[in-house]
């Protein structure tokens, strides 16, 4: 990373809290970003934290974001992404286990209950009597 600080300082007021690491100056801990691809308004206009980061970045060097979410303890994810000094990213997401689980086993994806709490009976969604 060029300069951890002026990152933090990029983030600050965007509602984001971004800490430097004591022992590794390279690590940046962001918390309270809404996903990476949501808007972030800095004084210089609306970007993405994907795009800031990237912008903080040494030449070819590559940062990763991951970020983690839960629905009342219903269903829970997470994303991960890749992103170049030059912008170009990759990402993964625990949504992609269907369709690489489906490629693997020679299944049909949709035959495969996803881990979500919407997948559940009924019975098991409202404690016990179904709802119509």
């Amino acid at each position: 990373m060029k300069d951890a600080a002026a990152l933090i300082k990029a983030l600050d007021g965007t509602g984001n809290v971004a800490d430097e690491h004591p022992l590794a100056p390279w690590f940046v801990s962001v918390e309270g970003a809404d996903g990476f691809d949501n808007p972030i308004a800095t004084k210089d206009g609306d970007t993405t934290l994907e795009d800031l980061i990237a912008a903080h970045l040494v030449d070819g060097q590559v940062a990763v974001l991951i970020s983690v979410h839960a629905d009342r303890m219903r269903e829970m994810g997470a994303r991960a992404v890749a992103v170049r000094s030059t912008g170009e990213s990759v990402t993964i997401s625990t949504d992609d286990i269907y369709s690489l689980a489906a490629r693997s086993f020679d299944v049909q994806e949709d035959a495969i209950a996803t881990a979500t709490y919407r997948d559940l009976p009924a019975e098991a969604r409202t404690g016990g009597a179904a709802i119509e």
